[in-house]
């Protein structure tokens, strides 16, 4: 068993600029587990702990719909919370699809997944690049106001080449993420 996930790499310059805010929002003082700039990514599907077979399957799925979507472009920016500012759990970096490329691409593999007998998300999918999960309301004010001040802020745009399937090694340390397999899309 292999606990995996599909997602979209971000290149180093966005990641650069997105953990040089996280070092920001650690001097606040806030208790949270802060994702690392190496593990920043822009989640697809979280597979959990999968057999080798259903893996496999996974991958041929994946390789299906990603040589028949083109590549596309994404930007960086605004900093929002889940669920909601009342109650931070998750503070992250949203990503803008002026023309849902993203969305449809989710949507397309998610169906593919579920031919497979893989469920589907219920959740409605928002795109976004987790920065931190907060774990007590200690200082929680300075991060609402920080998050306020920010609302907008622009990482930059990208162009999205290719997804990863990446399985997730857990220790005491924290998540390690190792790329299994990249799949190109069209260009």
């Amino acid at each position: 068993m292999e606990r995996i996930f599909l997602a979209i790499d971000i290149p180093e310059k966005i990641k650069e600029q997105i953990n040089n805010f996280n070092e920001e929002l650690k001097k606040l003082g806030v208790v949270a587990n802060f994702v690392e700039k190496e593990n920043l990514h822009i989640n697809l599907k979280f597979f959990g702990d999968t057999e080798k077979k259903e893996k496999e399957r996974i991958n041929e799925k994946i390789k299906e719909v990603s040589e028949n979507f083109n590549s596309f472009q994404l930007k960086a920016k605004d900093i929002d919370v889940f669920p909601n500012m009342n109650h931070i759990k998750v503070v992250w970096v949203g990503v803008e699809d002026k023309k849902d490329n993203l969305s449809n691409l989710q949507k397309e593999l998610e169906n593919e997944f579920e031919k497979i007998g893989i469920k589907k998300e219920n959740r409605k999918f928002v795109p976004h690049i987790t920065l931190c999960r907060i774990k007590s309301g200690k200082n929680i004010e300075k991060i609402i106001k920080a998050i306020r001040e920010n609302k907008n802020k622009d990482f930059g745009t990208f162009a999205v080449e290719n997804i990863n399937l990446i399985k997730s090694e857990l220790s005491p340390k924290g998540p390690t993420y190792i790329i299994e397999k990249t799949f190109e899309l069209k260009k």
